[in-house]
């Protein structure tokens, strides 16, 4: 079955199972034209050259009925492609879907744009149109052909039928340099990449994929990466190029033929890939920007090896990091210092700015998030090489744990990328420093050596954009004091609990304004479940104001109110200035009236008309509610098992309470009623008159401080006086004046 299956693609066609594929060129799809069988294989209809409809054998084919299909191929078939340079540039164009991959992936992860050291084109048209060319140029500098292949977005290969070609085989591009129905024949015993050789001396490294040795030029400049373009490949090349040079081949994983090949040629073999966990037919390029690779470090290590011009076979390294956990210390530990050598460090930036603060707390500055595709959104964030090398960043056993040692690294690299973008001068011996510090006083040993000669080399090559080091979040601490941990989670929540309380008491505050019924969920934002959240004084207040200011308990009641009042609008005279409170009599009769008018039941109709507003109750919502606002970092906040369940306002003074406290403090000031004349015997008594004229001075000043007692508690007793007959509204507005 294998035979026929090689036999039918050789001309083709694809097999899928027990189907048979032709790719339609106009179409630019696939379609099934014909099916394998246990000794043959059938086709539908007679467009299937160099086959027939019905049912064709292998052997028959081979010996008797296509000899003349061959004989006339072959008459076709040259050896003579003569293909210039500058031909495959005027047949080809500058982009590729893989080169669109492999410019992203220069300018995300090495921070450059892509310089195509391999003269990468695009198919223009034709069923693999904007598939890549990879082209194939001689140790002379000869172009021979190019391999084709299709790649998605993603730069992962496609591996469907009719998905790669190469560039002497291709109709729409020979049809238009060559006579028709010519087949060209190209020996392609040449590395892809080996016209650079005879102009460098660097150390050459060995592929298998084109793809990889164009990744890996942009990522190691400094090693010559040439590309067989399949494993098996490589035994057919003219390996004369590569006397006398330092090579280094790099086998895909888990396999072995090139291994074997490599000791008997004396060259150096990269067999990291072959560890548990690394799947077969991986090679180096599906590792070199992964960051949890198991081989991510020991690859970039090796190739910075390499990339300096260091051939080792054998690739020992002798420096380990011996990462070591030896303690629990749960205290904050920050090792970058702040100054350094009689310069400041600078540890962090952000885009925080003042436009975007929502509130500010007591000791952090609350931002404001974005509403994005029915999410929110933080935009503002934070870049601090001072990392907390003791904080609990991690789960395990359902518990936070602190760092291990991937998460470690992880957060040394950070540090010392923002520490060099944001310090160019000092970095390194700032870092050094840093790295002392945390072998000297923090909950981990390393060796230091390590970092400096293996790291750091690495985290130099890989551009890392520094963005995937931000912290967005929707705080920035302002307090000048050091905190404990514990202290600081604290006094963030909090202070994000004010910011959420503070919002909802401004809106709590704009629906007093409109004396109607509050409906805590749609006005206030508050679901039932938060009422137990830290909120439930906010539930207090909606509620004695609907039932005491407004006179109802719930919204269907609140609107049957405004229905009712707003049907008898119609009755002359209005029962607002007439009916209520007159007497009985004439309220059975109104009673009545509103029953038929607006169809509601008689007890609804009464306890509308008996309602009357507590103003006392109105005065004393909004008076809290505005003395929350004006004192919001004061609210003290109270927690259960550790969560927020109730806050406590600081305590506000109703505006008669503040002339009374006023007058108060003078009469304190006044308790000692001897005071004043105390005074005027101790002048009589002393004769040292330095001491009288101090004594004096005293008299002076206690007898100002007694005017000002006589006036403030004259003002507030004609304050009382005058209370007696003023309506609410003007009474606030005396005692604002008062309290002056």
């Amino acid at each position: 079955m294998t035979e026929i299956v090689n036999y039918i693609e050789k001309y083709g066609f694809s097999v899928q199972g027990k189907y048979i594929y032709k790719y339609s060129q106009s179409t630019r799809s696939r379609k099934v034209v014909g099916q394998l069988n246990e000794a043959n294989f059938y086709f539908y209809s007679d467009n299937v050259a160099p086959f027939k409809a019905g049912v064709n054998y292998v052997e028959k084919e081979l010996k008797v009925s296509y000899n003349s299909y061959v004989e006339k191929v072959k008459e076709n078939e040259r050896n003579d492609f003569d293909v210039s340079f500058e031909d495959y540039l005027n047949t080809t164009k500058k982009d590729s879907v893989f080169s669109d991959f492999i410019l992203n992936i220069c300018n995300k992860k090495l921070s450059k744009d892509f310089i195509n050291y391999y003269d990468l084109r695009g198919i223009k048209e034709g069923y693999l149109q904007d598939a890549v060319c990879f082209p194939f140029i001689d140790f002379n500098g000869n172009f021979l052909t190019a391999q084709i292949i299709k790649y998605d977005n993603n730069g992962k290969r496609i591996k469907t039928a009719f998905s790669q070609n190469w560039y002497h085989s291709y109709k729409p591009i020979i049809n238009k340099i060559a006579k028709e129905n010519d087949a060209f024949k190209v020996n392609v015993r040449c590395f892809f990449g080996e016209n650079y050789l005879p102009y460098s001396n660097n150390i050459i490294g060995i592929v298998e994929a084109p793809k990889t040795a164009v990744i890996l030029k942009e990522v190691y400049p400094n090693i010559d990466w040439i590309a067989t373009a399949g494993e098996q490949a490589l035994f057919n090349k003219d390996l004369s190029i590569l006397e006398n040079r330092k090579v280094v081949i790099f086998p895909d994983a888990h396999t072995t033929k090139w291994t074997e090949f490599a000791e008997k040629k004396g060259w150096g073999v990269f067999d990291l890939l072959n560890i548990e966990g690394i799947k077969e037919g991986e090679d180096i390029a599906d590792h070199i920007f992964d960051n949890d690779s198991p081989v991510f470090y020991d690859l970039h290590n090796k190739l910075f090896q390499i990339n300096k011009g260091i051939f080792d076979t054998t690739f020992t390294d002798n420096l380990e990091f011996d990462f070591r956990i030896v303690g629990k210390s749960l205290s904050f530990f920050a090792p970058v210092p702040y100054s350094f050598n009689k310069k400041d460090i600078i540890h962090k930036t952000d885009n925080y700015s003042e436009s975007k603060i929502i509130y500010k707390g007591a000791k952090f500055d609350i931002y404001d998030k974005k509403f994005v595709n029915g999410k929110f959104v933080l935009d503002t964030w934070v870049l601090n090489a001072n990392v907390d090398f003791h904080a609990q960043d991690r789960k395990e056993d359902g518990k936070l744990e602190g760092f291990n040692e991937t998460s470690f690294l992880y957060h040394l690299q950070k540090c010392y990328r923002i520490l060099k973008e944001l310090n160019p001068e000092t970095f390194l011996d700032v870092f050094k420093y840093t790295l002392n510090a945390l072998n000297d006083h923090s909950n981990f040993r390393f060796n230091k050596d390590f970092v400096l000669n293996r790291m750091i080399p690495t985290w130099d090559t890989i551009k890392r954009d520094l963005t995937d080091f931000r912290k967005y979040r929707n705080w920035r601490y302002k307090w000048q004091d050091t905190l404990t941990r514990k202290e600081f989670e604290r006094s963030l929540n909090d202070d994000k609990f004010r910011a959420k309380l503070n919002i909802r008491l401004l809106a709590f505050k704009d629906v007093l304004k409109e004396d109607r019924f509050i409906d805590i969920e749609t006005d206030l934002s508050l679901s039932p479940e938060q009422k137990g959240r830290g909120y439930s004084k906010l539930f207090e207040l909606v509620k004695e104001w609907n039932e005491k200011v407004i006179g109802v308990k719930t919204l269907k009641s609140y609107l049957r109110n405004v229905e009712i009042e707003f049907k008898t609008k119609s009755l002359h005279p209005h029962i607002e200035t007439t009916y209520r409170g007159v007497k009985k009599m004439f309220k059975t009769e109104l009673i009545k009236e509103i029953e038929t008018l607006s169809g509601y039941k008689r007890r609804e109709i009464v306890g509308w008309l008996n309602f009357k507003k507590d103003l006392n109750v109105r005065d004393a919502v909004r008076s809290e509610v505005n003395g929350m606002i004006d004192n919001i970092n004061s609210i003290i906040i109270y927690r259960m098992n550790g969560k927020i369940c109730n806050f406590v306002s600081k305590e506000v003074l109703s505006d008669i309470q503040k002339v009374q406290l006023n007058a108060g403090y003078w009469n304190d000031i006044f308790n000692d009623s001897d005071s004043l004349e105390q005074k005027l015997k101790d002048v009589e008594m002393f004769t040292n008159e330095n001491y009288i004229e101090a004594i004096k001075d005293e008299i002076k000043y206690l007898k100002y401080l007694e005017d000002k007692k006589n006036d403030r508690l004259n003002k507030y007793q004609s304050f009382l006086m005058e209370n007696i007959s003023l309506n609410t509204e003007t009474k606030d507005n005396k005692v604002l004046k008062l309290a002056i």
